[in-house]
């Protein structure tokens, strides 16, 4: 009884588990530049903090050439960080609808925000 219970736990905790991965994965809006997105964001932080940002290009731009000074992220190919910047800038730029990915409203970071 109590093995069966054990495997019956193990079972339900593997399924939130995969389900969670699955969820992660489609956090971000689909759109030309995602990928990029996905296979160089994450490495370091939650795709969460990615969409709750609301940022203007210029302002995507000074964020991914701190990250390159300050966190070791990698160069991109000129082609790879228009891409990225295009894709932030539609997706999750300051004017950007907010809500649309069912999280929280983004907030812009006062940090990074100069008005």
């Amino acid at each position: 009884m109590m093995r069966a219970l054990g495997a019956y736990m193990l079972g339900v905790a593997l399924g939130a588990l995969f389900s969670a991965v699955a969820m992660a994965g489609n956090i971000l809006p689909d759109g030309p530049g995602k990928i990029l997105i996905e296979a160089n964001c994450q490495s370091c932080h939650s795709l969460k903090l990615v969409v709750q940002q609301s940022m203007s290009r210029e302002r995507w731009d000074e964020t991914l050439t701190w990250m390159q000074k300050h966190h070791k992220l990698r160069q991109f190919s000129a082609e790879e960080r228009r891409q990225i910047l295009d894709y932030l800038a539609a997706k999750l730029g300051a004017s950007a609808p907010a809500g649309t990915m069912g999280l929280m409203p983004p907030r812009p970071n006062p940090l990074l925000h100069t008005r």
